[in-house]
């Protein structure tokens, strides 16, 4: 439906009579509300494609009453947050431009209500750009004959700094669609109008400089930009403008920040005809992205230098586009990479999709990220994007409200990062068998462990290390150091854990080299590799008893020792988690630190946070059922003297991993025989955080690894994944969002390997380590990758 222009008009007056031009220019949007949009169908998590990204829930920006429609959403980035401009307007109700500040880091939206930028006016087509201080937002008014209104927001508090609204552009000829950029000194607006020209009235585009100050213009009078066209888009970079616009092929001009155009001759910019442009810069090169003939979403770059393409064929980014709102795409610079918003369709879904190219021209395949499913678009539907650092960006959109029956303006922040992955770093000469990797992170090392197998008769089984520079990836102990030193001695050593404290590693191990399994521990000194420990005995403290399965975590100054065991505590043997304390100072165990924690209680494993140690294991009830506790880590005393449940359902919940990100404790588990679920504990309280647990992986063959990088917990496993089995690790955040698509594959792995849980630890935030075990033919072995994120 569109407004009638008819004198019966129930709305009369100036805002009506725009429509006498946009009837004789054919250039202006309807500003009635549009049909409504059939009801979308349920919005989904955005997914990447294979690179890593993430996705936020959608960010309301408006509760205006239903009869209300919000659309035209504009956004930009400055000063650590966004802000985000719409227009809304109903029948009989002017439209009018609202805005919304929303923080960069979290997605908070900072006023309780919208900004209202302008009045009784009747405001179109908003464009907004920051200069350090405050945002410029320009639109056109058509409260009688169309011009140009601009309005300064202050970022830090939302503050309107023009009290009086400024008129750019004069007010003899209409003047519409204006864009604006900044250069580091001024703003430069461009539009298209008429104006008297030599005596004569012409139509094309018009630009003036305007001092970010107050807003106020530089040139007494526009200047014109050759070439006929309309609907400009404008960007800046290392001293050039480029504005462009289609008329046939994309055509551009550069302007100097003197407002001096610079191509007297309009630049032909694409090899075929488009429809709709939008441009970007990353400082020395521009890049251009329009929808052709035949809506395929199209791209090049232009240097700003001297106007050239710098692409010898057109970069293609999607071959069916939806192109027919008035804005259906948009693209941004990340300080890295370009980023793209566009809408087109996927599964049979109308769907807001991203994708990156590279300064350098690069797409990749696997690069797109289905950011929201949307409602089938209307004329008046945008798109919007803007970004805060590389990798961090917004988008917004209108998205149709069922319960309200009209559109409202949403946002998602989207979180892509870049990843180096290392080579796959070999641990040691060829051996019979390595397997069972473990890792931790101290004092800019990693310390990288695992069982390996001799060529002895009988063979025996020892425990080996290397450390691995955090910073360069290099693998600092060639050959490997043996930590179990009991060379010569036939045996079986195997299940080794490792943490970090100090200045040292603790290595444990349960070690078979006598009859009954015990458990076995060595410090490594992080700064030269020394093995500083003859083996210290840590459990098999019943000469009768196994001990088996044995995990470590540190609080800085002592270690604590879980593992398998039996104890007399309570009149006679009990299996069950045994706990122990060690010293990193000295390797000694702290006296009266033993404890029995957990009867019937398997494979543990440990964890520190915030003065608590945590232990989770699994045990056999009418099914596999996960189970934790927490621990004072000065007194060593146990505070959950009922165990918590961590996950009790009928399936088979077991194989638990945990590790702490200071306030939460994060635990992952194979469910059944294949699922990898995950959740967060309150460390205070000891609250479940998330029920049902989230889903990380559907299958797994093999327990999971984990670790906190300072930002988020990271979590590995070995398992098919479309048709392949291979080690791979995917990112979950401190609220408990898995990181949308954000997996990585480091090794495919023959069916013949191990079935090993993968090792990782976590150096700072988006720089980890995983170990895995994988066979090579005749022996398995370990290797490792390193990934370090450039966000």
């Amino acid at each position: 439906m569109t407004l009638s222009l008819s004198s019966s008009s129930q709305a009369r007056g100036p805002w009506r009579r725009w429509g006498l031009w946009a009837a004789v220019l054919s250039t202006l949007a309807a500003c009635g509300p549009a049909e409504l949009p059939p009801a979308s169908p349920a919005l989904r998590q955005g997914a990447a494609l294979s690179t890593p990204a993430q996705v936020s829930a959608e960010i309301p920006l408006s509760t205006s009453a239903a009869h209300l429609t919000n659309d035209n959403a504009v956004a930009a980035s400055g000063d650590g947050l966004y802000l985000v401009v719409w227009r809304e307007y109903a029948q009989g109700v002017p439209p009018v431009l609202l805005g919304a500040r929303i923080r960069a880091s979290d997605g908070a939206v900072l006023d309780a209500s919208p900004l209202r930028l302008t009045s009784s006016s009747v405001s179109m087509e908003p464009s907004v750009a920051f200069d350090g201080t405050h945002f410029l937002v320009v639109w056109w008014d058509s409260a009688g004959l169309p011009f140009l209104r601009g309005v300064r927001v202050r970022a830090s508090d939302g503050a309107i700094s023009d009290v009086s609204i400024p008129r750019y552009g004069g007010s003899t000829f209409p003047n519409l669609t204006p864009v604006v950029a900044f250069d580091g000194t001024n703003y430069l607006v461009v539009w298209w109008g008429y104006a008297e020209h030599g005596g004569t009235i012409v139509s094309g585009l018009q630009g003036i400089r305007l001092r970010p100050s107050d807003g106020t213009p530089i040139e007494s009078t526009p200047f014109f930009i050759p070439g006929g066209g309309s609907n400009p888009k404008l960007a800046y970079g290392d001293g050039h403008y480029l504005v462009t616009w289609t008329n046939g092929p994309v055509k551009g001009v550069r302007i100097n920040t003197l407002g001096q155009v610079l191509d007297t001759v309009p630049l032909t910019l694409s090899t075929s005809n488009a429809s709709k442009v939008q441009v970007a810069s990353q400082g020395s090169s521009f890049l251009v992205v329009w929808t052709d003939s035949a809506n395929a979403l199209r791209a090049t770059r232009v240097r700003a230098q001297d106007g050239a393409r710098l692409d010898l064929s057109d970069l293609l980014l999607d071959a069916s586009a939806n192109a027919s709102t008035s804005a259906p795409f948009a693209v941004t610079f990340d300080g890295m990479d370009y980023q793209v918003l566009w809408q087109s369709t996927r599964g049979g879904v109308q769907t807001l999709l991203n994708t990156r190219v590279s300064a350098a021209g690069a797409t990749g395949a696997g690069t797109e990220v289905s950011v929201s499913a949307i409602h089938a678009p209307a004329p008046s539907d945008w798109v919007g994007i803007a970004a805060a650092a590389p990798g961090r960006f917004l988008t917004v959109y209108s998205q149709y409200a069922p319960v309200m029956g009209n559109r409202r303006p949403m946002a998602r922040l989207v979180e892509r990062v870049r990843a180096s992955v290392s080579p796959m770093l070999p641990v040691g000469p060829a051996a019979l068998s390595q397997h069972a990797p473990a890792a931790a992170v101290g004092a800019g090392r990693y310390l990288v462990v695992w069982a390996e197998t001799d060529s002895s008769s009988p063979p025996n089984t020892h425990i080996l290390a290397v450390r691995v520079d955090a910073a360069t990836g290099a693998v600092l102990d060639s050959p490997p150091l043996r930590v179990s030193q009991s060379v010569g001695v036939p045996g079986d050593r195997r299940e080794a854990a490792v943490a970090f404290a100090g200045e040292n590693f603790l290595v444990v191990w349960t070690e078979s080299a006598g009859n009954v399994p015990v458990i076995q521990g060595a410090r490594v000194r992080a700064s030269d590799g020394a093995v500083l420990d003859a083996p210290l005995l840590i459990g098999g403290l019943f000469s009768f008893a196994p001990d088996e399965t044995p995990s470590v975590a540190s609080d800085g100054t002592n270690f604590l020792v879980a593992w398998n065991g039996w104890s007399l505590e309570g009149g006679g043997p009990s299996w069950g988690v045994q706990l122990t304390r060690i010293g990193s100072a000295d390797g000694q165990r702290v006296p009266g630190s033993n404890v029995f924690l957990a009867p019937g209680g398997l494979r543990p494993q440990a964890a520190y946070g915030n003065g608590r140690f945590f232990v989770a294991w699994h045990v056999y009830n009418q099914g596999t059922n996960a189970y934790g506790a927490r621990l004072d880590a000065a007194t060593g005393a146990v505070i959950d003297t009922s165990p918590l449940a961590i996950a009790t359902t009928v399936a088979e919940e077991k194989l638990v991993a945990v590790t702490s990100s200071g306030s939460q404790f994060f635990v992952a588990l194979r469910v059944g025989y294949s699922r990898v679920r995950a959740l967060r504990i309150d460390g205070a309280t000891g609250l479940l955080l998330d029920s049902p647990s989230l889903i990380v992986a559907e299958s797994s063959a093999t327990a999971p690894g984990v670790a906190f990088d300072g930002n988020g917990y990271r979590v590995a496993w070995q398992g098919p994944l479309d048709g392949a089995r291979e080690v791979y690790s995917a990112r979950v955040s401190t609220q408990g969002q898995l990181g949308v698509g954000e997996e990585y594959g480091f090794s495919s792995v023959p069916a013949t390997s191990r079935v090993d849980a993968p090792a990782i630890a976590a150096e700072g935030p988006g720089r980890f380590l995983v170990a895995w075990s994988q066979n090579e033919g005749s022996a398995n072995r370990v290797r490792i990758r390193l990934v370090n994120e450039v966000p």
